[in-house]
This record gives structure tokens, C-alpha cells and sequence, in this order.
């Protein structure tokens, strides 16, 4: 008698024991997959967002500060070499308008005097900066002061 019950609690036991590993096994596939989403992130089926920048600025000469119209400016994205070309008005401004995926971007505009001696013949220059996104404008002004030749 004492057998049958030794026997009948050893599969007790064993039943017992194999739905703890179970249940342990569970876990630790819940465990290896929470872990695996806190490292690399819950899967995105999204698009990441784009923003819509303003670049904008004057133009002027260098010696008499006058506003320089006609001067072609190339706005780059050094990164994915991304190009947005414009050309200042009467004025000396330029604007542009552009949709960017990012913006920790490193940015280069150069402005390239392209109307020969029509208001004087001036270097080309090239200037670099960084979109950040601390603030909640989307405008970079970037001023530039070109040297006559």
C-alpha cells in the first residue's frame, strides 16, 4: 500500500513539476521578447514624420552692405546630399520652402554670384549648420555676407 501511494505521488509530483516548467518556459519567451522590444523597439509599419522648413535670409556685400540680388543659392543636405536651389530678389532675400525627414541634419547653402558684373562680381561663399529641433520654429535664417572680387 505504501508503494501505490509513493507511486501515485511521484506522478503527482512529476505532473506537478512539468506544468511549473511549463509555465516557467512561458514566461521566459515573454521575457526574451520584452527584452528584445526595450533594445530595438516595438516593430513601425509608419513612415517617419517629415517637417516643413523655411531657410531664409539676405544676401549682401560685404564692403557696402547693400543687398545683392541675383545670386544663386544652393541649400544641401550633406547627409543624403539632398539639393534645393533658389535665387535672392530685388532685395537680396531668399526663401525656401522644403520638406525634411530630419531634422539633426547637418546643412550647407552657398550662394554663387551668377549675373556676371551686373551688380558686381563677388566670391562665392558656402556656410554649414544644424537643424535642431530644441525650438518650435521651423525657420533658419541664415544671413551671408559675400566678398567682392
Amino acid at each position: 500500500m505504501k508503494t501505490i501511494l509513493s507511486n501515485t505521488r511521484n506522478k503527482w509530483l512529476f505532473s506537478k513539476r512539468k506544468v511549473y516548467y511549463n509555465i516557467l518556459k512561458v514566461m521566459g519567451l515573454c521575457s526574451a521578447c520584452f527584452l528584445f522590444e526595450a533594445c530595438y523597439g516595438a516593430p513601425q509599419n509608419e513612415e517617419p514624420p517629415t517637417y516643413n522648413m523655411n531657410f531664409r535670409g539676405l544676401v549682401q556685400s560685404e564692403d557696402s552692405l547693400k543687398p545683392l540680388p541675383n545670386i544663386k543659392i544652393a541649400i544641401s543636405n550633406i547627409v543624403d546630399h539632398d539639393t534645393f536651389k533658389t535665387i535672392t530678389d530685388l532685395n537680396g532675400v531668399y526663401s525656401y520652402n522644403a520638406e525634411i525627414d530630419n531634422f539633426k541634419l547637418e546643412w550647407k547653402i552657398k550662394a554663387n554670384d551668377i549675373d556676371d558684373s551686373l551688380n558686381g562680381v563677388f566670391y562665392e561663399k558656402e556656410t554649414t549648420f544644424v537643424f535642431a529641433n530644441g525650438n518650435n520654429s521651423n525657420v533658419k535664417n541664415t544671413d551671408l555676407r559675400l566678398k567682392r572680387k
